[in-house]
């Protein structure tokens, strides 16, 4: 393979720092595409932070983040992303036929209506390019608005398959809505794991059927 996965020992200074805070965070482990991303150490901290906070510190249990993640990695086809969230959905306690849903194309049978909006709203930025008002305000009514409605300040959630005058209006100032929460776990998975994944995967040897 062209890309080079650097040993610890190999590191520069700056990347071992970032290898090294990855180890010491909640995965305990540096995320395997990380060690692509390390080439450019500020870019793998930042990337890396991101993908910890979307895993381990949203407003969902990972039964219910994984699925937007499995989502996400169906639809690009995505193999290591697969083979890893598969691992970490079961662990949380999704249920396996959704899993096999999913990774077949069929739209799943949800019991915890949540999960089902999650997957909705995930389809629908994936294969729609952009989430309507009416999921949008649906979405918010059944999981509800994280935020400090004290000190909120309006923002937009800007996607290409909405129009300016439908651009999703959101209070932010600690934690985001559920759609942006949503949104940051699919786009985030989309433009960086997802991208970084084959070159690891093939490093690793790893294969899943998605």
């Amino acid at each position: 393979m062209r890309l080079k996965l650097l040993s610890p020992g190999e590191m520069s200074a700056e990347q071992k720092e970032t290898y090294d805070e990855s180890i010491a965070g909640k995965r305990g482990a540096p995320p395997a595409p990380m060690m692509a991303w390390l080439n450019s150490p500020e870019m793998a901290r930042h990337a890396t932070r991101l993908g910890a906070v979307l895993r381990f510190d949203t407003i969902f249990p990972a039964k219910l983040s994984e699925i937007a993640i499995l989502v996400t990695a169906r639809h690009w086809t995505s193999h290591y992303e697969w083979y890893a969230h598969k691992r970490l959905a079961l662990k949380g306690g999704m249920d396996p036929k959704i899993i096999d849903d999913i990774r077949d194309r069929r739209t799943p049978v949800f019991d915890d209506p949540k999960g089902k909006m999650i997957y909705d709203v995930a389809k629908s930025l994936h294969e729609g390019h952009g989430v309507s008002r009416a999921l949008y305000n649906d979405a918010v009514k059944l999981l509800g608005e994280r935020g400090d409605r004290r000190n909120h300040r309006p923002v937009r959630l800007l996607h290409p398959g909405i129009d300016d005058a439908e651009h999703v209006r959101i209070r932010t100032a600690g934690r985001a809505s559920v759609g942006a929460c949503v949104r940051k776990i699919t786009t985030y998975v989309s433009r960086t794991r997802c991208s970084a994944s084959s070159a690891v995967h093939r490093r690793a040897g790893t294969h899943a059927g998605a």
